[in-house]
């Protein structure tokens, strides 16, 4: 679930500051930057707003993607698979989400931008007000004492969502010039309301499934709590590939021009 919140601020984080090094490959081939990118340089002084007013040009295309800035479509976003194994606290449970469908990441506001080019840091700070999510799951295992199996659809409703990714990257010399690579990165998220439902818990038995569902909405917060580093574990995994490629395929000059 919430990884998807945090692929997605990866994903817009790369794209924005990548803008001009995309923008200026494709005038080899074209006489003009797309109206849809923003140049930002590595020493104007105003960064933060150059990559803030980046990401919000933007905007428009996060619905259907950006096929040139490898930015897949946004509304809804598809999550193909997660996998989370908690063993800790009075969690213990493998689940497994697939088909994962993310409505709403397109609907947020900026809260912070930093972007540092002398030490290589990249932070970000979104705010959703409302995202949806339906999907596939399944899982086994204990929950607070209790056993929670089932394998069927799902279904979230969540507000006042607060989502942020932090890069600490470093310098690395490849064939084609100097390069960043990721060495540290984390995803944080704070949710404000949730709504959850489990289809078919316990085999399809209808009376044990909405008692625990009824459960789940009146612990969230217990739960989420619980398995918050399991799922920001999970999703930097993700954002970091997601990262790396880029990196890897552009270089410093290009991702960031004087």
């Amino acid at each position: 679930m919430n990884m998807k919140i945090k692929s997605f601020t990866i994903y817009l984080i790369v794209t924005a500051i990548s803008g001009g090094a995309v923008a200026r490959i494709a005038l080899k081939a074209q006489s003009k930057i797309p109206s849809y990118l923003k140049v930002c340089h590595r020493k104007d002084p105003k960064l933060n707003e150059c990559v803030k007013e980046s990401i919000e040009k933007l905007r428009p295309k996060l619905v259907s993607g950006i096929k040139e800035l490898l930015l897949p479509s946004c509304e809804p976003l598809e999550i193909p698979q997660v996998a989370i194994k908690q063993n800790a606290g009075a969690i213990s449970m493998e689940s497994v989400y697939s088909n994962v469908m993310v409505h709403g990441l397109t609907n947020f506001t900026l809260q912070g931008v930093r972007v540092d080019p002398e030490t290589n840091k990249f932070r970000i700070k979104f705010w959703f007000p409302h995202l949806k999510l339906f999907g596939n799951y399944k899982m086994d295992g204990k929950l607070l004492l209790m056993p929670l199996h089932g394998n069927g659809t799902c279904n979230g409703s969540f507000g006042d969502v607060d989502a942020t990714a932090s890069i600490k990257a470093e310098r690395v010399m490849l064939k084609t010039g100097e390069h960043l690579k990721v060495k540290d990165l984390f995803v944080e998220f704070n949710i404000g309301t949730a709504e959850i439902h489990l289809n078919d818990l316990f085999d399809g038995n209808s009376e044990l499934g909405e008692a625990m569902n009824s459960f789940l909405n009146d612990n969230w917060k217990t739960v989420a709590a619980e398995i918050r580093p399991a799922i920001e574990d999970s999703i930097g995994n993700i954002v970091r590939g997601i990262t790396e490629k880029l990196f890897d395929e552009y270089a410093l000059e290009q991702l960031l021009p004087e």
